[in-house]
């Protein structure tokens, strides 16, 4: 990929404490340093979660979140106006719902499309919308980046593609640990969205299980979500209160897995 060629990231928001959108910054902040031109463009809010490279420039169509069955048009027109005037070469879609603005508000421009997706094939969060955003991302995009191998295989069996369907992990977003957690704490550590995609109430029955066989161990889980109070009224119900903790979002996750000795 020329240095000279402008990447733009386009997600929805970076103003959320979770896993695409810390992903998002991460690779555009790696790009930015090894010297590509690059920026975000979220839907909404000007804001962000985690810090960005001083030559990432990041703009948002929208103040707050609008209705984008209202405000379709003028979203795929916002899209269009900015990559025509900022000259973009390569636009990543953060998600594969993008697709849906992303591919019209392009076309004739020639630009170059990657699709980004973080979640597994068979999830597609009750959304018929997600299900038609991934034909048209496997037929019109170049590439559709999917996180594990598993998923590649789905893309290709469930839709044959016309776009090169490629894995590339998550990276970590901090520096690999020079020494290994000393792994001397009972805990076993869970960190993400408190959304039902997660399944952290499996997660929660699972511990009722295993907690009479390691009476002295904890299960903590970082993150926030709507299903927060649901998983919090699961661990009373299941009589786990002194063994499971829902501390909210984590803001030093090096040492959280540091002191952790499992991680589920």
């Amino acid at each position: 990929m020329s240095q000279s060629r402008h990447i733009c990231f386009l997600t929805g928001t970076l103003n959320a404490m979770a896993g695409a959108e810390r992903m998002t910054a991460v690779i555009a902040n790696a790009l930015a340093d090894c010297g590509h031109t690059v920026s975000i463009l979220s839907l909404w809010d000007k804001e962000s979660c985690f810090p960005l490279h001083s030559s990432v420039r990041h703009e948002a169509l929208f103040s707050q979140r609008p209705s984008f069955k209202r405000a379709y048009l003028t979203t795929v027109a916002g899209i269009r106006r900015y990559c025509r005037e900022q000259k973009v070469d390569v636009l990543v879609q953060v998600d594969t719902m993008l697709a849906l603005f992303a591919l019209p508000a392009t076309v004739g421009l020639g630009v170059e499309h990657i699709a980004w997706e973080h979640c597994h094939f068979d999830e597609d969060l009750g959304k018929r919308a997600r299900r038609f955003a991934r034909r048209l991302a496997a037929r019109y995009c170049k590439h559709v980046v999917v996180l594990t191998e598993r998923d590649r295989q789905r893309w290709e069996e469930a839709l044959r593609p016309r776009s090169h369907v490629v894995t590339i992990p998550n990276p970590l977003p901090f520096p690999f640990p020079e020494e290994p957690a000393p792994r001397t704490s009972k805990t076993v550590l869970a960190m993400g969205r408190l959304v039902h995609a997660k399944g952290f109430d499996v997660l929660i029955r699972a511990w009722k299980r295993v907690s009479p066989e390691a009476p002295d161990w904890r299960l903590v889980i970082h993150g926030e979500g709507d299903k927060r109070p649901a998983l919090t009224a699961l661990v009373e119900e299941l009589g786990l209160q002194a063994s499971v903790s829902l501390p909210g979002i984590c803001r030093d996750a090096t040492e959280a897995y540091r002191k952790a000795s499992i991680f589920a």
